[in-house]
């Protein structure tokens, strides 16, 4: 069903990853109030690993801390992986640590976005409207990172403190 945002929610498919089930029911169910069909639930890692290689996926919404496991250690692994057809997956780091390192280890990880733990509905909502409506551009810098490109304007002018001094990136 196409909705007034331009999103039709009925064609996305959604893994959620997070080691507490009722967590995952929660996001389930208000991922299918917005008209998500397809919703796949993961408890663990090596399962979601298996998925994620072996069908397509639109969107993954990942717990930080899986137990003894890392959110963003999974996003690295398929991020790295060139043989896995879902490199370009957008991630959702869901989250109840919110401080900035947190944030910033999401980003370096690849995340496309970041969520706070309880999750209101209108922000899973927008996080997948802007995920689909307006996608990241994905590069591959010498340095090995692979993920999201995180300006979402090149300004050749702007001096500031994270100016990368080289344009290392390829454009993906």
């Amino acid at each position: 069903m196409l909705r007034d945002d331009g999103v039709d929610f009925a064609k996305l498919k959604v893994m959620v990853i997070d080691d507490n089930r009722h967590f995952i029911a929660i996001l389930s169910e208000m991922l299918r109030a917005f008209g998500v069909r397809d919703v796949s639930r993961f408890d663990n890692l090596p399962a979601a690993y298996e998925a994620i290689t072996q069908r397509h996926f639109d969107i993954a919404f990942i717990d930080l801390n899986l137990g003894r496991e890392s959110g963003l250690s999974f996003i690295q692994v398929v991020r790295s992986n060139p043989e896995c057809n879902n490199r370009k997956i957008r991630f959702v780091v869901v989250s109840a640590y919110a401080e900035k390192e947190y944030v910033q280890g999401a980003i370096k990880a690849g995340a496309d976005e970041f969520l706070v733990k309880p999750v209101a509905p209108r922000s899973v909502y927008d996080r997948v409207v802007r995920l689909v409506k307006r996608p990241l551009r994905y590069i591959r810098t010498e340095s090995g990172y692979f993920g999201p490109d995180r300006r979402r304007a090149i300004d050749p002018n702007f001096a500031g403190f994270e100016r990368r001094v080289t344009d290392d990136a390829e454009y993906v």
